[in-house]
């Protein structure tokens, strides 16, 4: 019987960038020890952009069947390589107004459809 382990996240500081492949054994050892198979096929990285430094930094992927990428998601929140705030709410604001037109095609009332659509907002903005 095969157990694997979801939703196991390693982060690693760009200071640190050095230390990934020594983590990265560390979590496959972990998963070793408790029986558990680490599924590298299913495995992300992501490259957070650091705005300090004035060219990108982009070391080689540790692992070949580990695909980089630049969205992923955690407990189904997009999480994106810039960590644009701007970008985040802006992509919430557009899915909350394509949800409410979907309300309002559907006879809504204009009440109705403001008083969700304020909720939302000031709840996306807090």
């Amino acid at each position: 019987m095969c157990k694997y382990a979801d939703d196991t996240y390693l982060i690693v500081p760009c200071v640190n960038v050095d230390s990934r492949c020594a983590e990265l054994v560390n979590v496959e050892d972990w998963s070793q020890a408790n029986k558990l198979v680490l599924n590298h096929s299913k495995s992300l990285e992501i490259m957070f952009a650091d705005r300090r430094r004035k060219r990108s930094f982009n070391p080689p992927s540790l692992i070949p069947a580990i695909r980089r990428a630049t969205v992923i998601k955690i407990l189904g929140a997009s999480i994106i390589n810039n960590l644009s705030v701007t970008d985040i709410l802006l992509v919430m604001l557009i899915r909350n107004v394509q949800a409410l037109r979907i309300q309002r095609s559907h006879e809504m009332s204009t009440d109705c459809i403001y008083t969700i659509h304020r909720s939302v907002v000031v709840a996306i903005l807090t």
